[in-house]
């Protein structure tokens, strides 16, 4: 199944996952590249948009000193756009992953289609803290 704009994936984090955190998005294939990452943190007056980074490629992007807790029920947005496509159609796996301080590892992956027409992604990764 292909991803589409409203497609959430979930990462668990543990209450043991300790700071700092960092993620990075993978794209199968040579294919280059640029990222924007948003969080977003739910509020009692709607959802606040914090801006995390900017890049080119698979660059990691740290969190800081969020904790778990922290980041528990944020969501992290990556708005992805295909640099160069030389297809009419590449079907590609893109892969999120984040990282705590002691090298523990979580990652979700999705199949999306990229065209000439239709060149961005938006991958949102739904972060939870398990009890």
């Amino acid at each position: 199944m292909a991803g589409t704009i409203d497609s959430l994936n979930t990462i668990r984090l543990s209450p043991n996952d300790q700071p700092p955190f960092t993620v990075q998005l993978s794209i199968g294939g040579a294919l280059p590249y640029e990222w924007d990452l948003y969080l977003y943190r739910r509020q009692r007056s709607g959802w606040k948009i914090n801006f995390l980074g900017r890049g080119e490629g698979d660059a990691p992007v740290s969190l800081g000193e969020l904790t778990a807790r922290e980041l528990g029920g944020t969501i992290l947005v990556w708005s992805l756009l295909a640099v160069k496509i030389d297809h009419e159609q590449l079907d590609v796996m893109v892969k999120a992953s984040l990282r705590d301080s002691k090298k523990a590892r979580y990652a979700v992956s999705q199949k999306w289609s990229i065209t000439e027409q239709h060149p961005r992604i938006y991958l949102s990764v739904h972060l939870e803290r398990s009890a």
